[in-house]
């Protein structure tokens, strides 16, 4: 059986102990009920809850009603797992199916940075990046209909898994909404990368979706870029602003080979459009050795969502 192991179910014998107050609290609740008495008892979820107890609880009763799209903010207790990218086209195929609409417009919040590894919370640990980030990118380069918006610039706190500051997440999704449903003209998404080109012993980084300028949040210069020779081991870099690109180096590595922003649990990069909307923290791309057209299916996020 595959179940989600927690300390309440870890060892076998306390698992057992909860299972046998559950049974009796059950009978106790049968018996009133054969009386013609209700008494209330507590449901444990000792191995967790059936896979489809959230939809037929929270879904189901809704899907008589016509919707346009949806937007979508989960992701947090699947760090870690290969298949969310599957998860999101089998939600994406679902929700399509049972509201009647074709490439149900889905508009996914990246996941926030958190210190999920207590142990690195001040960076080393790129989880949450590798297993949730890039299917989010994906779902938003490849799945009909699905978007996404990054929100690691709405003051995170990383040992909070809760933002609290919601209504800049909202804005930001009825942005996309408004635009693609509604047709309203207004900005959807932040830049994201699109090449990177080698100057000398420098990275120069180019970015799509520029709306005003880039600029940095806190008028200081870029955080969080970082080269590497192999792809692999990565070095902490410095980087500065050159119009609307970004020059990026390290001393001790006269040949990067690839660079990356960002790409981090607790990652909070300050890189942003003068509009107010950040850019998108980007995994490992190949720094090139002349200029180079990088197509929308390359780049770490869509050029162009939906």
């Amino acid at each position: 059986m595959n179940f989600r192991q927690h300390r309440g179910n870890a060892d076998p014998k306390k698992a057992a102990v909860r299972l046998r107050q559950l049974s009796e609290r059950i009978a106790q609740a049968a018996e009133a009920a054969e009386q013609g008495r209700r008494i209330p008892y507590v449901e444990d979820s000792v191995y967790g809850h059936s896979e489809n107890g959230i939809y037929n609880a929270m879904i189901a009763p809704v899907t008589p009603f016509a919707i346009k799209g949806a937007i979508w903010y989960q992701g947090e207790s699947n760090r870690g797992a290969p298949d969310y990218f599957g998860k999101l086209q089998a939600l994406s195929a679902g929700w399509s199916r049972v509201f009647g609409v074709k490439n149900i417009p889905l508009y996914q919040v990246q996941i926030a940075p958190y210190a999920y590894n207590r142990a690195k919370k001040d960076g080393g640990d790129a989880t949450l990046c590798e297993t949730i980030w890039k299917a989010q990118y994906r779902g938003a380069r490849e799945i009909p209909g699905m978007g996404i918006v990054a929100i690691h610039d709405t003051n995170i706190d990383v040992l909070d898994i809760h933002p609290k500051h919601k209504r800049t997440v909202g804005e930001r999704l009825a942005a996309q909404a408004l635009k693609y449903q509604y047709g309203k003209d207004v900005t959807v998404t932040g830049p994201s990368v699109d090449h990177a080109v080698a100057d000398g012993s420098a990275v120069v980084v180019s970015f799509r979706d520029i709306d005003q300028g880039l600029t940095t949040s806190d008028g200081q210069s870029p955080t969080w870029f970082e080269l590497s020779a192999d792809g692999h081991a990565f070095v902490r870099a410095d980087a500065a602003l050159e119009g609307n690109t970004v020059r990026v180096s390290a001393a001790g590595m006269p040949t990067p080979k690839y660079v990356r922003m960002g790409w981090d649990d607790v990652a909070i990069p300050n890189l942003e459009d003068k509009n107010g909307w950040p850019v998108f923290a980007f995994p490992a791309r190949p720094v090139h050795q002349a200029p180079v057209a990088v197509s929308a299916a390359e780049a770490a996020v869509p050029a162009k969502v939906p």
